[in-house]
């Protein structure tokens, strides 16, 4: 598997994603960090 065939998929399921359900993904990710998690954000 290459790199090229996997980023269409994600670009499409991220350009899917609203609004609302990307500040769910930004709060979760905030929780994360704050118990120590190490997460990156993109």
């Amino acid at each position: 598997m290459t790199n090229t065939s996997a980023s269409p998929r994600l670009a499409d399921r991220i350009s899917r994603m609203g609004t609302e359900s990307a500040f769910e993904v930004l709060a979760k990710a905030r929780a994360l960090e704050a118990t120590g998690r190490k997460v990156i954000h993109l």
